[in-house]
């Protein structure tokens, strides 16, 4: 005969169940929208976020403005020797 192979339930199985306590929801569980526990979690993020993502913007911009500089700067000094012999 073919053995049934057991496996533990899921969080998911455990949570419909009831089985968890509160502080041991899954993580994917998301606040209601509105409630001030989900503003708090949405800022958090948002500041999360701008942490990371806006140096990285900042630097590519200061790297944009010193590279077309540099061109402008390059073009000036061709067409200076071309115009003077």
């Amino acid at each position: 005969m073919d053995s049934l192979e057991v496996r533990p339930p899921s969080m998911a199985e455990k949570e419909k169940k009831g089985d968890l306590p509160q502080s041991q929801s899954s993580p994917l569980s998301l606040p209601k929208p509105g409630s001030q526990e989900r503003l708090l979690a949405e800022r958090k993020l948002v500041r999360k976020l701008d942490t990371r993502v806006l140096p990285t913007i900042f630097i590519i911009y200061i790297m944009n403005y010193i590279d077309a500089c540099s061109l402008s700067h390059y073009h000036l000094r061709q067409s200076k020797l071309t115009v003077l012999p």
